[in-house]
């Protein structure tokens, strides 16, 4: 469906600049890409980089930036990765669990943990052991290094606008948020990644 619609787009407009890509692009063939990905979110690398392909398409479609590279583009642009959007839209979903905004029974999915000897927030959750990758990448296990590594400030916003503000502060310089790690020869990123600064470090309560 995405990829009909960006087709839509590319024969109906003969020009397309930024403003209107970005328009066209989020109204039309995003929502598609992201509909309900905490629930889908692929495992395999190869399903992660045929849904990224649709986005690399899309970007092309402004012509000044054609022979720029994705990465450049999406800088350009200022559109995000839609693997660092998965990731957002994960932690959105935990917080809704976590503060009852979803109706759905928080004690099924997570277990908070026992121990707060350790850095981190107060709403940290336990993870539990896997052994098939399946349970490995399934929602409630997928979120938990993520959610935990996030700052006391953000887990306890007042509200839903307020915890999104404050998460894309705290990941404004995610390695992830221009680079995609699907398209890496290997992943020399960490799969939870945290800003190494003094500020958040100070936020972590880690000073």
């Amino acid at each position: 469906m995405a990829n009909r619609n960006l087709g839509m787009i590319f024969r109906s407009f003969t020009f397309i600049d930024k403003s209107m890509f970005l328009n066209l692009y989020k109204s039309l063939v995003r929502p598609h890409l992201e509909y309900a990905s905490p629930i889908w979110s692929p495992m395999y690398k190869k399903d992660r980089i045929a849904i990224e392909n649709v986005q690399r398409r899309a970007t092309r479609l402004v012509r000044s930036l054609k022979n720029q590279t994705y990465e450049q583009r999406l800088k350009t642009l200022g559109l995000p990765s839609l693997e660092y959007r998965r990731s957002r839209a994960d932690m959105v979903q935990t917080y809704k669990i976590m503060q009852d905004i979803d109706l759905i029974d928080k004690n099924k999915l997570f277990t908070m943990a026992s121990c707060t000897r350790t850095r981190g927030h107060s709403k940290k959750l336990f993870k539990r052991r896997a052994r098939l990758n399946v349970r490995v990448n399934m929602f409630s296990n997928r979120v938990t290094d993520t959610w935990n590594s996030l700052t006391e400030d953000i887990v306890t916003a007042p509200s839903l606008n307020a915890f999104k503000s404050r998460l894309n502060k705290f990941w404004h310089g995610h390695p992830c948020k221009f680079t995609p790690r699907c398209y890496a020869t290997s992943y020399n990123m960490p799969e939870v990644w945290t800003p190494r600064t003094n500020a958040s470090a100070e936020a972590m309560g880690l000073d």
